[in-house]
């Protein structure tokens, strides 16, 4: 049966104006202590991706937000018209997630139920790392620091990269944010590297809201 364009409009709009209700829950906990994280802001963004139509970079039409309770858990729900996509967000603050950008888009299930139980870790030192350039030319150093605990489970989230060239004889000056009360690796190389393939590593111990100096000479 051939449809007529008035029906396959009306048909079109009928989809289009289907709510759709997407709902998340979860408990937040400490990577190292196992404890919950109380108060910690969870924020649910649902898209459009037919505004603009077929988009790779949908619209944001809605969100909402709840703290994290006593025992560190979450619910969100939200329902609305045209929604096809959804992602999960986390404002850190002191904390560090488990995954980059702390998008848990991969994990939220649009117009459905989904449990997110995330591992964060705190952010509370300084590791200052004094980079020593002490051979007769100019060099580049490469250099990675994974700042939280999350990373020796092998998913860095709070991982920095850095690369400058060094001139002859002197030195340079890094610091980063980290979770302290462990030893933190430093992985570093005078030749490019991937990953955790490092030429060298070295660790030191970082205490809890203090800066720990490193020294790297190359």
């Amino acid at each position: 049966m051939r449809l007529h364009p008035l029906q396959l409009l009306l048909i079109t709009l009928m989809l289009g104006s289907c709510t759709r209700t997407t709902v998340v829950s979860g408990r937040i906990t400490n990577i190292r202590t196992g404890n919950p994280v109380v108060g910690m802001p969870v924020t649910l963004n649902v898209y459009n991706g037919n505004e603009p139509r077929d988009s790779s970079d949908p619209k944001k039409v809605g969100d909402t937000s709840i703290n994290t309770d006593a025992n560190g858990e979450y619910a969100l729900e939200y329902s609305g018209v045209g929604i096809d996509g959804a992602s999960l967000w986390l404002d850190g603050g002191g904390f560090c997630t488990s995954f980059f950008d702390a998008d848990f888009s991969d994990k939220v299930q649009t117009n459905g139920s989904s449990e997110v139980n995330i591992q964060i870790d705190s952010i509370d030192g300084n590791l200052q790392l004094i980079l020593q350039n002490l051979s007769g030319q100019s060099d580049k150093l490469y250099l990675r620091v994974d700042c939280d605990a999350t990373g020796e489970k092998g998913y860095a989230c709070c991982s920095f990269n850095f690369n400058n060239t060094i001139p002859a004889g002197q030195s340079d000056t890094v610091t980063f944010r980290i979770s302290a009360g462990r030893f933190v690796p430093v992985y570093w190389g005078e030749t490019i590297f991937t990953g955790w393939n490092a030429p060298r590593v070295d660790s030191v111990f970082c205490q809890r809201n203090q800066t720990t100096p490193m020294v790297i000479s190359f």
